[in-house]
């Protein structure tokens, strides 16, 4: 079993599943193509066969060939170089893995995936309230999330602060005066060239809800996204059914749901 140095982290490629055939895979990307930190662990270091990728925003994945020896050298020690309470869960890229894994875990979790699809849309504008604006994200503007009622974690855990969040994502907030609303933003971002998913972090302030202004920020998202040749992925938990009804009316489809297992304290050597 084998840690992969930054240099080495491409050899994984040929393991990532295709956008089409698997979601979330910007995380992946994302880590392979140098945008967030993580480590790469594969069975062996020329053309691997099986590939464990832990992007520190906390979504770690399997590839490949489905490995239970790999994992059980993999995880625990990824998790004993991050800081307590790393909200951590190792997800299927491909369902053969589900059986083999579980075993060795006590948390199961489930998550659903969807594929854009425009012609699919059933809302395709959002007309603001006039005290509300549309505003690309920037680092002042980021740094304004910390607030508990939207969501620190896109900023602390996914960028690892608010400039480089600004430097390295993109989306829209929804604002009151100068404070946002509501968001949609990029998670993750990468893929192979021509195929470059930007996955959807989007949150609005409990006090601002019903309202559509998600649905806004969403169809500016996806706005953006086209005009830098992205294509936007949407994932959520499967228990998640407001996230589900907002991502069906924007044009998202979903075509499978995925297992994970959740590590930290839900890691459960055998």
């Amino acid at each position: 079993m084998h840690r992969l140095e930054p240099a080495e982290f491409m050899c994984v490629a040929p393991l990532v599943p295709s956008h089409r055939d698997a979601g979330h895979m910007a995380f992946v990307w994302s880590v392979l193509q140098g945008r967030q930190p993580g480590e790469v662990w594969v069975d062996r270091p020329e053309r691997p066969r099986s590939a464990v990728v832990c992007n520190f925003c906390e979504f770690w994945f399997v590839l490949g060939e489905p490995n239970a020896e790999l994992v059980a050298v993999a995880v625990p020690r990824v998790l004993e170089r991050l800081p307590g309470g790393h909200n951590t869960g190792l997800w299927c890229t491909d369902p053969a893995w589900a059986p083999v894994l579980r075993p060795m875990f006590t948390r199961i979790s489930r998550r659903k995936e969807f594929h854009f699809v425009p012609e699919a849309a059933r809302v395709t504008e959002r007309v603001l309230p006039d005290f509300l604006r549309l505003a690309p994200l920037d680092a002042e503007i980021v740094s304004r999330f910390m607030e508990p009622r939207l969501d620190p974690w896109v900023v602390q855990v996914a960028w690892r602060g608010a400039e480089a969040m600004a430097a390295n994502s993109f989306g829209w907030a929804v604002m009151h005066d100068d404070w946002p609303v509501a968001f949609c933003a990029a998670c993750a971002i990468g893929g192979p060239e021509g195929a470059v998913e930007a996955e959807i972090e989007i949150c609005t302030d409990p006090a601002y809800r019903r309202q559509g202004l998600a649905a806004a920020a969403a169809l500016a998202f996806i706005a953006s996204c086209r005009e830098r040749g992205f294509i936007p992925a949407w994932s959520c938990a499967a228990t998640n059914e407001p996230s589900v009804r907002l991502a069906r009316s924007l044009g998202f489809v979903e075509f499978r749901e995925i297992t994970g297992f959740e590590l930290g304290s839900g890691w459960a050597s055998s």
